[in-house]
């Protein structure tokens, strides 16, 4: 047995988080070999990847694990690099570049995937809108009563989105709400969802203890930044609180301005890791053996190492890992008590899938097997940036000066005439005539109580909004799968390759299925909307489309002035 890694220095740091966190290959192995009061200590769960989902099931799994007695081993293939969400974290430069490790698509914009412990969530954006019933017709009725049941409650605390309006407030943010909701009750600005049709706010269904049922008039007003002897009726007030954007953040601040609060799955792991490590009691192999949570960073996972059991069923006994040029084997706990142990694939939808592909093809031949890799989707995007006037929205402007306007955000649902359903991602920050980035203000640091200052002071004389569309693609379109690569590898396996309907080209480039054809119709649907969206923000004032060059344009070129792009559900 090697000697046991201390902490390593680089030419510029000291990698002491890292050797805290994680345990190395070898002493994950060395762990199972051992035995505690009489029984070996393999590994009961095994999260293959440790980005954000693999990341928060190893730490669900730790917490609510009733005997404290299973143990769990998460293998990442990146790095441990940040212990939180980059953007709170007040240093330069951040979190690793993204890769695509995939043979993509060239229709597929996506920057890929980011190696490292936490993978996606050291950047993510954070918008979390919760599913409507109808779009998850089609499953498992078990699954959607306990999604609605629990589990959106739960995830909706746990990553902050309930109290997103703790973060967004202010001027701009009641003035822009305050106008798209009555836009969209105007019966032209339809936007195939109406304002029955959606879900109450999480923080209206999902009441803390302690909070009143229902939740009065006035702490709704109080909720929203309305003053006091606001006269809007309840029934408008629940509408505008449904326009809220879901975010992952959880805040009571200057709006567009964080501490340490932006959600990422890291935190949560590292948690479990010290509870884990203080439960040990001590270091060494011994210590590890009595670990409930090991997490081994830089290493990829080949295959999984399947029997067919008497029953029929196909079970996982062994999880094949590569690292630095080498394959070897973890083993998973035998089954005990009537409960048997697993392997959970948490790599994202490509990456998952050329798992599955390269186990299963024999152990679920004729079942199973030749379903892997069909029914991908991915998300429809289109961004349209515009520029208004402060003039657009001074009639829902308090009648005080206010000189900086500051940021919003908030959400739209909609729905195609072919039932595919989309959503909109608003942004909105109050800037001087120059300025085009609508996130200016919201999801920033600032560095310096200087530069505070002059934020507080600046005058806004415009309202740059994005308005970033994401629509469903149809399912089981034959033009969308994942197969594997006869040509190019990747720690000696082979490489997935994606195909996608693209629905982006014309019927003359693509003609595609029935689906993909269907895709743009949905796409079409979706622009339409993001124009009367646009509309609304605009009123009777003229704007500007910010679509490279910076120039006026008519309302009637909204259309003609956006990109479009493909990305996946990772």
């Amino acid at each position: 047995m090697a000697t046991a890694l201390t902490s390593e220095p680089t030419s510029f740091s000291l990698d002491n988080m890292g050797r805290f966190l994680c345990n190395t290959l070898e002493e994950a192995r060395d762990s199972t070999t051992r035995t505690v009061a009489g029984r070996e200590r393999k590994f009961d769960a095994v999260v293959i990847g440790g980005g954000t989902f693999g990341a928060v099931v190893a730490e669900q799994l730790f917490l609510h694990d009733p005997t404290r007695s299973r143990r769990i081993l998460v293998l990442e293939a990146g790095p441990f690099v940040l212990p939180e969400h980059v953007q709170n974290l007040p240093f330069q430069g951040g979190a690793p570049d993204p890769r695509v490790p995939w043979v993509n698509h060239p229709a597929l914009s996506y920057s890929g995937l980011i190696f490292a412990i936490g993978g996606r969530s050291l950047t993510w954006g954070g918008w979390s809108p919760e599913l409507l019933d109808e779009e998850m017709v089609g499953w498992p009725v078990a699954t959607r009563n306990d999604l609605r049941n629990h589990y959106f409650a739960e995830a909706s605390r746990h990553i902050g989105v309930k109290e997103t309006n703790d973060f967004l407030y202010g001027p701009l943010h009641t003035a822009l709400r305050k106008q798209l909701h009555a836009g969209l009750k105007v019966a032209a600005n339809a936007t195939g969802f109406t304002f029955a049709n959606l879900l109450d706010h999480p923080a209206v269904r999902y009441p803390d203890p302690g909070d009143p049922t229902p939740i009065p008039d006035a702490l709704l007003r109080e909720w929203m930044g309305l003053p006091a002897g606001d006269t809007t009726p309840r029934v408008d007030l629940l509408d505008m609180f449904k326009l809220e954007a879901p975010l992952a953040v959880q805040s009571t601040t200057l709006p567009g301005f964080f501490p340490a609060n932006k959600f990422s799955a890291v935190p949560g792991l590292i948690r479990a890791a010290r509870l884990a490590a203080g439960e040990a009691g001590g270091v060494g192999p011994d210590a590890d053996a009595r670990k409930r949570l090991m997490i081994v960073p830089n290493c990829h996972v080949q295959d999984l190492v399947t029997e067919t059991r008497t029953d029929n069923w196909v079970g996982v006994t062994d999880v094949r890992v590569w690292q630095k040029g080498v394959s070897v084997l973890i083993p998973l706990a035998a089954s005990r008590n009537g409960g048997q142990s697993a392997a959970v694939i948490a790599l994202g939808t490509v990456e998952s899938t050329r798992l599955a592909l390269t186990t299963f093809q024999q152990s679920l031949a004729g079942r199973a097997a030749q379903r892997m890799g069909t029914n991908l989707v991915a998300h429809l995007r289109t961004n349209l940036n515009i520029r208004v006037p402060r003039a657009a929205i001074a009639a829902n402007l308090p009648p005080t000066v206010i000189p900086s306007l500051q940021c919003s955000a908030l959400l739209v649902k909609g729905k195609a005439a072919n039932g595919r359903t989309f959503h909109f991602q608003i942004t909105a920050s109050g800037l001087q005539k120059l300025g085009a980035n609508s996130e200016a203000e919201l999801f920033q640091k600032v560095p310096t109580h200087e530069h505070l200052q002059d934020m507080l002071r600046a005058t806004d004389d415009t309202v740059v909004i994005t308005i970033r569309g994401i629509g469903d693609m149809t399912a089981r379109n034959p033009d969308s799968f994942i197969e594997l690569s006869a040509l190019e590898s990747d720690f000696d396996r082979p490489k997935a390759v994606v195909h996608l309907g693209n629905a982006k080209a014309t019927p003359q480039q693509f003609p595609g299925s029935a689906q993909t054809q269907n895709d743009r119709t949905t796409w079409d649907e979706m622009d339409a909307v993001a124009d009367k969206i646009a509309l609304i923000f605009a009123g009777s004032e003229p704007f500007d489309i910010l679509a490279g060059s910076k120039h006026s344009l008519s309302r009637h070129f909204l259309s003609a002035s956006r990109h479009r792009s493909c990305s996946t559900m990772e």
